[in-house]
């Protein structure tokens, strides 16, 4: 516990450091070292940490197995013959099986990050093994007093430690791609992602009965990361009040023991630009900048997110400056800083030849590779550049060209953070991009024109405007931005799927049921919504960004389906005999 507080209290280097000195002797310490290198992974997205975390989990893995008092092969086989029954577990091998499988548990979802469906499937596969081992803890575990496995008293850290596995374990498997988990879900498990968040609760409820606990802080984190992370992806938008209600409960309680922790800080960032208060998210992420002294990375993080904040509030020096730190500092993604830099330098001097010059250095720094495979967003930019000779003073000078800023806010769904008068402003940008083309838009640049500006009718109200605009894009077939059409059809099954919630009417889309009553009663529109969700899973083409969009879709196809049976039975008990 020692080492993990003086990690949420911002002294990083010094629980580096506590933890490496009992690395190869505890399995609970190698293990919680294991858990660090994971959180600064999962924070980073940098190779070099997540090949670290790896590392320390490797290591935490096979020390746990020596303490965990697993038969050998033979040892195994002299049981079957002579019916001998095992040993009582003892504490410390409770334990140390528990550890056996936390760690590739936590090994598997950083394979998960590699945002390819190989990479998918083989964290699947792990996390399939970790979640047996689990179940055989619970067989051990279970008995009338749920304290005690009749063996061996349990303590509440190791229960805890009990409730985070198959948390995670039910999260991680509830929001993969269908065609993933269906490779991984073996003897009709199903995974179930409410399932997850209660026993991430309980682990969290559990260590604070018992005076904290080594997991609780893991699970906040964890459940944060799926509320104001995750939910932009993994979620649909009628569930955005929950997930602010919950991540503000629980950041309330982490406060109150860590006040300054710039782990939390980071995810009251990502709170405060989940409720669309895009000042108080640069004040968030600035402050968090300002308690942190050891971990560079996570000030990297903070950067790239003031980045997008000072962008979308058209601050576009100070963003500039913030892709610039990224740029000179960060390992991550150079190319995508450049990009970054490159659009806001256009828009801050108006200068193509600069602007130009800066673009020309992309294809350059396309070289970094995950999983043996090129970098999503890395690909995405130097497409970009190349197709739109984005490097040239003509090809930033066309609509195409000044409508990139848009494009990125689009993709990083940063509208919803919009201010009114910067929504205006955005919206005026692109009706008036089509009247300064005499000749017309290209199909490319028209299709992304008519999915931006329907995102922005959708945010403002004008949901049946929205609905059109969508389908217009759907018209077009652009053979470079290949990405328009399922994300334009995941909008529209979005929009009639929200249709036929029950919302407040205060929420956002309050009023989105009767706006869109003309596409039919509520069967109808959930059987429109589910078919164009269909659509973008049926869609074959290679497209960027593709990995990200399914698992958005993932989450409305499951919803959907579920919104139409509670429809259909609805109506089949108010249909008179």
């Amino acid at each position: 516990h020692e080492g993990l507080h003086l990690f949420f209290t911002n002294r990083f280097e010094e629980a580096d450091a506590f933890f490496q000195q009992r690395e190869a002797v505890s399995p609970m310490h190698s293990t919680a070292y294991g858990m660090v290198g994971f959180i600064r992974a999962i924070f980073t997205f940098e190779p070099d940490q997540i090949l670290e975390a790896r590392r320390r989990l490797a290591v935490a893995h096979q020390l746990a197995k020596k303490h965990a008092g697993y038969d050998t092969t033979l040892g195994s086989l002299a049981k079957l013959v002579t019916f001998r029954k095992s040993k009582p577990l003892t504490q410390e091998q409770l334990s140390a099986r528990l550890n056996v499988a936390e760690t590739k548990l936590i090994d598997s979802v950083l394979v998960c990050l590699g945002e390819n469906v190989s990479s998918l499937v083989q964290g699947g596969l792990g996390a399939k093994w970790a979640w047996h081992r689990y179940d055989e803890l619970v067989h051990h575990v279970h008995s009338s007093d749920p304290k005690s496995t009749g063996q061996v008293t349990v303590c509440a850290s190791d229960l805890g430690g009990i409730y985070y596995g198959f948390g995670v374990f039910n999260l991680l498997l509830s929001i993969l791609p269908r065609r993933v988990v269906r490779l991984v879900q073996f003897l009709g498990f199903k995974a179930d992602r409410d399932v997850g968040l209660e026993a991430l609760n309980k682990c969290n409820s559990l260590a604070r009965q018992h005076g904290g606990g080594m997991r609780a802080p893991l699970a906040s984190l964890m459940l944060l990361g799926y509320h104001v992370m995750a939910s932009a992806f993994f979620t649909v938008p009628e569930e955005l009040p929950t997930h602010i209600e919950l991540a503000t409960a629980i950041l309330e309680d982490e406060f109150k023991r860590f006040p300054d922790s710039a782990l939390f800080l980071f995810n009251q960032g990502r709170l405060d630009r989940l409720k669309g208060d895009g000042a108080a998210a640069v004040k968030s992420f600035e402050r968090c900048i300002h308690v942190n002294a050891d971990w560079s990375q996570l000030k990297h993080l903070c950067h790239y997110e003031l980045g997008w904040g000072t962008m979308a509030q058209g601050k576009w020096g100070q963003s500039r400056e913030h892709w610039e730190v990224l740029e000179r500092d960060s390992k991550w993604c150079p190319a995508f800083y450049v990009y970054m830099k490159g659009l806001c330098l256009l828009r801050e001097t108006q200068d193509v030849c600069k602007a130009a010059a800066v673009m020309g250095e992309i294809p350059g720094l396309c070289k970094r590779r995950f999983s043996g495979k090129q970098i999503p967003i890395e690909a995405y930019v130097n497409r970009k550049v190349v197709d739109h000779e984005l490097d040239t003073g003509r090809g930033l000078e066309t609509v195409g060209g000044r409508l990139a800023v848009l494009e990125m806010l689009y993709l990083w769904n940063m509208f919803q953070t919009l201010s009114p008068p910067e929504m205006e402003a955005a919206e005026a940008e692109l009706t008036g991009a089509e009247r300064s083309e005499t000749q017309g838009l290209d199909t490319e640049v028209q299709a992304m024109r008519l999915l931006m500006l329907g995102n922005i009718y959708s945010y403002t109200g004008r949901f049946v405007d929205a609905l059109a605009k969508y389908r217009q894009a759907c018209e077009f077939v652009p053979r470079q931005e290949k990405w328009v059409f399922p994300h334009a059809k995941f909008e529209i099954g979005s929009l009639l799927l929200m249709s036929v919630a029950n919302l407040e009417p205060h929420h956002r889309f309050g009023a989105l049921a009767l706006a869109l009553a003309g596409e039919g009663d509520k069967l109808e529109r959930a059987t429109k919504a589910k078919a164009a969700l269909k659509e973008v899973d049926s869609f074959k083409q290679d497209y960027n960004f593709e990995i990200r969009l399914k698992f958005k879709m993932q989450a409305a196809l499951a919803h959907s389906r579920n919104v139409k049976k509670k429809l259909q039975k609805s109506e089949g008990a108010s249909t008179p005999p």
